[in-house]
């Protein structure tokens, strides 16, 4: 699954939030992939996520109490979130990061 393929890359650069391409900008509560506008079909959220209110990107977090990188909603103009972006599979495996 992408999802876990994800998490265990990011896994190693802990000091990282990395936002996934999900966005509930345009309406709360209704989250949506920022590539093609498609609706999420799976969900892979923390525990009391997500919480709403001016967080509108999702990305992977770790919260250091033992459950690894979870979804959280987040502040999109946070400084120490990096995207992840998508490739075709005929490139290159390149990970970026610490």
């Amino acid at each position: 699954m992408e999802n876990d393929y994800l998490k265990d890359h990011v896994t190693f650069m802990k000091g990282y939030t990395w936002w996934i391409g999900l966005t509930d900008e345009l309406v709360e509560g209704h989250f949506m992939w920022r590539d093609d506008d498609s609706i999420v079909t799976y969900s892979d959220w923390d525990n009391d996520q997500p919480n709403g209110g001016p967080e509108d990107c999702v990305g992977f977090y770790n919260k250091g109490e033992g459950n690894g990188f979870r979804w959280h909603d987040l502040d999109c103009g946070n400084r120490g979130f990096y995207p992840i972006c998508e490739s075709s599979q005929t490139e290159p495996e390149v990970i970026v990061g610490k």
